[in-house]
Order: C-alpha cells, then sequence, then structure tokens
C-alpha cells in the first residue's frame, strides 16, 4: 500500500508525480494506471494525450486540495476498444472527487450553516451549494389528511440562463403534515400559480384525500385550497388568528388613545397607554 496516498485519501492505482503549494491549497499532480473498463485489462497504450483535468479534492492539514492529472483516450490491446479515462473516484457531473462529495454531503446533513460547511472543506459556497442541487428527494408518495403550509423569510433563489444573473425569492413556503407535523416539502416561491403547479402533480383523487388545508389568511393560500382540494374545509391556524385579534384590539386602543389626548384626559391617556395587547411571537 501506497503510505502516501493513503494519508491523501487517494486511489492506490494512482501516482502522485508532484506536489506545488499554493496559497490557501495545494496541487497534486497524479499519473493514473492504465485499466481498460471493458475486460479490465492493463495492456494499454496512449492513442490520445487529451487534456489536462483538475479537480477539488478533500482538505488535507486543513488546506484546499486540487488534483491535476491528463484525461487520455487509450488503446487496449487485448480487446481492441479505445475508450477516455474515467476514473470511478471522480465524481461523473461535479469537478471534485467523491470524497470531497461525500464529506460535504455529509455536513448538509447536519444544523449548521453553508459558510461552515464550506469552510470546513476549503472551498467556495458556491460548491457546496452545486453537492446540494444534485440532491432530489421527490414528492411524497402520499398526501397527509392535514396539510400545514406556511410562509418563511429565505435567502435562495432561481439562476436565470436567459439574463446570466440570480432572481432572489424574499419569501419561501413550507408544506408539513399536520397530524405527524413532519415536513413534507420545501418550495422557493409562494405565488398562487407556482403552488397551483406543484399540487397538480398530484391526481385528483390523492388530493380528494385531504381533508383539513390549514393556513393563514392570505387570499392566494385560500384561493389554493378551494382550487386543488374540493373535499378539503380550510382552517386558519390559532397563531394568525390571535395576532390578527391583538391586532383589531390594537387598533381599538389607538383609537381611544388619540381621543383622550386630543380631549386632554390625560389620566385616561396615561392608563389606556400602559395596557397594550399581547404579542404572539414564532419560534
Amino acid at each position: 500500500m501506497k503510505t502516501s496516498n493513503y494519508l491523501a485519501k487517494l486511489p492506490q492505482e494512482v501516482t502522485i508525480k508532484s506536489i506545488e503549494t499554493h496559497q490557501g491549497y495545494d496541487s497534486f499532480t497524479l499519473e493514473k494506471q492504465r485499466l481498460c473498463p471493458h475486460c479490465g485489462s492493463v495492456h494499454c497504450v496512449i492513442k490520445d494525450s487529451g487534456a489536462l483535468q483538475t479537480v477539488r479534492h478533500i482538505p488535507i492539514n486543513n488546506r484546499g486540495t486540487e488534483l491535476s492529472f491528463h484525461k487520455r483516450r487509450l488503446l487496449c490491446k487485448d480487446c481492441n476498444t479505445t475508450f477516455y479515462e474515467t476514473p470511478y473516484w471522480i465524481h461523473p457531473s461535479l469537478h471534485m472527487t467523491w470524497a470531497l462529495y461525500d464529506s460535504i454531503l455529509l455536513d448538509l446533513m447536519e444544523p449548521i450553516p453553508q459558510t461552515e460547511i464550506a469552510k470546513k472543506n476549503c472551498v467556495t459556497e458556491s460548491i457546496v451549494q452545486s453537492v446540494l442541487k444534485t440532491i432530489n428527494f421527490g414528492l411524497p408518495a402520499h398526501l397527509p389528511e392535514t396539510i400545514n403550509i406556511d410562509e418563511f423569510k429565505g435567502n435562495s433563489g432561481v439562476w436565470s440562463q436567459k439574463h446570466h444573473k440570480w432572481y432572489l425569492n424574499k419569501y419561501h413556503c413550507n408544506i408539513s403534515d399536520g397530524d405527524s407535523h413532519a415536513v413534507i416539502d420545501v418550495l422557493d416561491q409562494i405565488s398562487t400559480a407556482y403552488l397551483h403547479k406543484y399540487f397538480q402533480q398530484f391526481s385528483l383523487e390523492e388530493r380528494k384525500h385531504v381533508k383539513y388545508f390549514c393556513c393563514d389568511m392570505s387570499n392566494g393560500f385560500v384561493s389554493l385550497a378551494k382550487k386543488d382540494f374540493p373535499n378539503a374545509k380550510i382552517c386558519i391556524d390559532p397563531f394568525h388568528v390571535i395576532n390578527r385579534l391583538n391586532d383589531m384590539v390594537d387598533d381599538v386602543r389607538r383609537r381611544y388613545q388619540h381621543e383622550f389626548q386630543e380631549k386632554g384626559e390625560t389620566e385616561n391617556y396615561k392608563k389606556i397607554k400602559s395596557h397594550t395587547p399581547f404579542k404572539n411571537k414564532a419560534g
């Protein structure tokens, strides 16, 4: 076993030819063993030197690591086939090794910010986001009898290839099971059209299975429930009911406070000013 490969967490079939130290990261130049993916033969000759490929690797000694090697076209003398080298330890769509991909993926499962994950793995935050985008949980198999839906603030967005810019969405949507309190999905938009398109992916029979649709008093959510869930009763969640009642009481209090101030009733003004309604807070 090659000790250097083991310490650098590299496969044994590669050879480290040289190491260059740069500011903030180290660059490893590798040479790979010639192996035919069709018959497994090692009797392969170089048909085309190809191009230099560079990928990111897990940090070594708390420093970023880049791996450079020539992606060559080879000819197998045993089965007479030509092929380009596609190392199994490199992610097929991202410019990184599987070791780095798995490390970032495991960190994304923990409740820590993406900036900390990027710092820990010595990569940029955009690389962490590229790993996150490869995760696709798909739609749930069934909709629950009780759907809870609400908005929350966020900072994600959608990249426009046409305009070459990010369109950030200020509010996102959380959909959960009101009975088990499990999160069903998190969407990056809250528009009625977007949510309608999302729920239309479920069959009508599946949507008829929903008995309760719990949301705030937004016209968008209420109209969505009427359109997509014909058998569901629309319920306004207690948090927004209490908030609305508090706002109404506060409006009355301010109206009387203003009247007492205009009439010069200082004592009544001070009494009613000191009695502010309780404000419910999320979380």
